[in-house]
């Protein structure tokens, strides 16, 4: 699986399971659990998380960009190895056209005002996306990879058995922020020439990256601490599952 948006933004998490009047707790581990409950002898599902301390801090750079972006601030422009010398001429050029500013004249010009922030006339679906980036990167960050499978034997491999694990995910997912969606890069199917090899040995290669948690396939995102917490706890009391 991967992210349909970047880092900064999040995913649905647990506080938004609750319901705020009864303060019932709808465990999304009861779906996924669900899920797997169906399944029958020879069947197997396998779901695989491997997190790593997240080393860069880029992600939390980007989410600042990205909230500024939102609320009409200024952002710092990248540089690049032309800024210096662009320096340099400008200097020339202010020097050189000093002496021309005539008398009583003022040499120095008053820069125009920055736009206000737009934060208080912001609609309030985009005033919480800004709130969720905020609260987002303000918690510690893991590099993520989540992976999925469905193994089964012929004469009972059951393809809607994909679609319940894809859709008990999904409860995650959020149109205003972010998503989970299936990797197109990793999958087993092919098309046209050498279908049967390649199939096979996209799927030796998958068993393989299961077997030593390998990083390699789809880029790593991040998640933070509430975010994986939400996808892999222990159930509460209230979810029944065999």
């Amino acid at each position: 699986f991967k992210l349909t948006k970047p880092s900064p933004y999040p995913i649905r998490t647990y506080p938004s399971f609750e319901h705020t009047l009864t303060q019932t707790f709808l465990d999304p581990m009861s779906a996924i659990l669900e899920a797997l409950g169906h399944l029958r002898e020879g069947e197997q599902i396998w779901l695989q998380m491997i997190i790593a301390p997240d080393v860069s801090g880029y992600w939390h750079e980007q989410g600042k960009n990205i909230i500024k972006k939102l609320i009409g601030a200024k952002v710092k422009a990248a540089g690049n190895i032309l800024d210096g010398p662009s320096k340099v001429v400008s200097g020339v050029y202010e020097t050189l056209t000093a002496s021309l500013i005539t008398p009583g004249e003022s040499s120095t010009t008053k820069k125009k005002d920055d736009l206000p922030s737009l934060i208080q006339h912001m609609p309030p679906n985009e005033r919480s996306i800004v709130e969720a980036i905020g609260m987002k990167i303000a918690k510690l960050g893991w590099q993520t990879k989540f992976r999925y499978a469905y193994i089964a034997k012929k004469d009972l491999y059951d393809s809607s058995r994909n679609a319940a694990v894809i859709g008990a995910l999904q409860q995650f997912n959020s149109l205003d922020l972010n998503s989970f969606k299936s990797s197109g890069k990793v999958k087993t199917s092919a098309d046209y020439f050498f279908v049967e090899r390649r199939v096979n040995g996209r799927r030796r290669r998958l068993m393989w990256r299961y077997r030593v948690r390998s990083r390699h396939g789809t880029a790593p995102y991040i998640l933070n601490t509430e975010e994986l917490a939400s996808i892999y706890h222990f159930p509460v009391i209230t979810v029944k599952a065999p």
